[in-house]
């Protein structure tokens, strides 16, 4: 594909400017003058820009590295470039919309995304931007050129890998990588529990003498479980007893009760019990209540004869003291008498009382004696030693149980992990087949690459050779290196380049004069560009001042080679000289910051 026309709007210096390059030549020399400054100078003038605008609205970058703020023109918002490239219109643009655009028979090819547009761009171009920088891009500044010191010797090698379709390979290469670092993962883990395994194995003792130590743990245990049942038949005798011994002290304890009991009762009727006064008692309390009334009343003096009167119990009569102070000591004896009688009455009944209460607590106690119980002997000495044996006799079973269970488990744990190895031995053997198989074919797919690489290199090298010798009759000659030994031992696959000198030097590119540097990388780009032309869709080649840096044989040298190219070639000179080399020339001029395009 060529270029057929750009147009430019506010991009860089330009605001408004269009070139139709198929209407010219496949060879067109771009000058510049600036006005804005003195003498007429080109420099300023805008024609690297052309190079940038199309590196720009193709890959989104600019071969100088500039930012966006750059790239749009001052005082404006936005900007847009359009190139018609082959069947297909691409547009890029800053501030307005969609940022990229590409148009085929006034039909628009959408990516959902503008990284997806873009890389439907490099499809169509077959080229990313770096290889377009490498392959069609040939600048005076050798540091940012495929050969300089702007490009690692690792870079050039990716290039060619660009070149040789090693997408599938690189991606083979990876699979097996990562399947290799899957299995890997799969082999640590296994092995880890292999070992651990293992190790059980060998720290633990002989699982048939374990098993011996089990059958003699298994007889103990019986042994013990036997003893502890007649100690507990024992001991459940001794308890029988003990039962029957606490009720016999129980009896024992009762008649005691009841004797003590009888013992007070006895007491209690031996004592002084006053005689029954009952009679007596009603007796005196009548004779008291009679006697009462004849002392109690109220003594009055008669009006007349002033007289001791007695009125009571609305009686008047005369009052007596003597007979009356007879009768209050018969009162007060009869009555000392009642109180005496009283009191001997609530002794009496207090004692036959308490009596009547022992008399049924005998009873009652007497009725709790068990008839059946008979006396018997509890040894409570043997029956706590009993208890302590089966205690020792039981713990030592707890114990010897725990070490059944530890025993059991040791024998489990021995049985599991050889099993485990057995069945995991052959796993691992396959596993290691298995890495071994795709570490085969990761080396393999790289050696594919490597080899299609280095069989491009001898004709690679050669093609440089014939442009140096033939073209630039010059005695230098290229060597191209895409191995280095490293310091460990290893092998790095890179493309480092070497020139021989007529001396039989051999030097780097760095340590050529400019004039041989730009013989040796122009011979580079088009062997390049020779060998990788079926690899692109581009048929365009742009050369950035690099006239001007050659010596007046090199420049002539150069036109005769960029006439004889069949490809498109945008060439930009400072000098007007080169104006009558070439078919077609154009002049990007600049006037009050603003660069237009105008046709020579």
């Amino acid at each position: 594909m060529k270029l057929k026309s750009l147009a430019l709007y506010d991009l860089f210096s330009f605001k408004d400017s269009a070139t139709e390059f198929d209407q010219l030549s496949d060879k067109i020399l771009i000058c510049g003058v600036n006005n804005d400054v003195g003498g007429m100078d080109s420099n300023g003038s805008g024609k690297t820009s052309i190079f940038n605008s199309i590196y720009w609205i193709l890959y989104g970058k600019t071969l100088d590295k500039r930012e966006s703020n750059e790239i749009v023109r001052r005082g404006e918002d936005g900007c847009l470039g359009s190139l018609t490239i082959g069947d297909y219109i691409i547009e890029r643009q800053i501030g307005g919309g969609k940022e990229l655009h590409i148009l085929k028979d006034k039909k628009e090819i959408k990516g959902s995304t503008n990284t997806k547009t873009q890389e439907i761009i490099n499809e169509i171009l077959g080229c990313d931007y770096k290889a377009f920088k490498h392959s069609h891009y040939l600048s005076s500044d050798f540091s940012d050129a495929f050969i300089g010191k702007g490009t690692t010797p690792k870079e050039r090698f990716e290039v060619f890998e660009k070149f040789i379709d090693s997408d599938m390979l690189n991606s083979c290469k990876k699979f097996c990588e990562d399947r290799i670092k899957e299995l890997k993962e799969k082999k640590i883990n296994l092995e880890g529990e292999y070992d651990a395994y293992n190790k059980i194995i060998e720290e633990g003792e002989d699982k048939e003498k374990i098993k011996h130590n089990l059958k003699i743990i298994v007889l103990e245990l019986e042994k013990l479980e036997y003893r502890i049942i007649e100690i507990n038949k024992n001991i459940k005798y001794m308890e029988t007893v003990r039962d029957a011994w606490l009720k016999s002290q129980s009896n024992v304890k009762t008649i005691e009760k009841i004797e003590a009991l009888k013992i007070q009762k006895i007491d209690l009727e031996n004592e002084d019990i006053p005689d029954d006064c009952r009679e007596e008692l009603k007796l005196t309390s009548e004779k008291v209540a009679s006697l009462a009334p004849s002392v109690v009343g109220k003594i009055l003096s008669c009006p007349k004869c002033n007289a001791h009167l007695l009125f009571r119990e609305n009686v008047l009569e005369v009052y007596n003291e003597k007979i009356v102070n007879e009768i209050k000591t018969q009162l007060n004896i009869s009555r000392d008498r009642l109180r005496k009688l009283e009191a001997d009455r609530l002794r009496r009944d207090s004692i036959l009382s308490r009596i009547v209460q022992l008399e049924n607590q005998i009873v009652s106690l007497e009725e709790t004696i068990s008839k059946d119980n008979e006396m018997v002997e509890f040894n409570e000495t043997e029956y706590d030693d009993l208890k302590n044996r089966s205690y020792d006799l039981q713990k030592r079973m707890n114990e010897l149980l725990v070490e059944k269970d530890i025993t059991e488990r040791e024998i489990e744990r021995i049985t599991k992990a050889k099993l485990f190895i057995k069945e995991n031995k052959n796993k691992l053997n396959k596993l290691n087949e298995e890495m071994n198989k795709y570490s085969f074919w990761k080396d393999g797919f790289q050696n594919i690459k490597i080899n299609r690489i280095s069989s491009i290199i001898p004709l690679f090298e050669s093609e440089t050779n014939n442009i140096l010798s033939n073209t630039f009759d010059c005695d230098m000659s290229v060597i191209f290196k895409t191995t280095r030994e490293l310091k460990s031992g290893g092998i790095r696959n890179e493309l480092n380049i070497y020139v021989n000198t007529s001396d039989e030097e051999m030097r780097s590119f760095e340590s050529l004069s400019m004039g041989e540097q730009g013989r040796v990388a122009i011979a580079v780009t088009l062997a390049r560009n020779t060998i990788f032309s079926e690899k692109s869709n581009l048929d365009f080649i742009l050369i950035d001042e690099l006239l001007d840096g050659l010596d007046a044989t090199g420049q002539q040298f150069l036109v005769d080679i960029i006439n004889n190219l069949s490809q498109q070639v945008l060439i930009i000179s400072h000098s007007d000289t080169f104006k009558n080399h070439f078919t077609d020339n154009i002049t990007v001029e600049k006037t009050n910051g603003v660069s237009n395009v105008v046709n020579s």
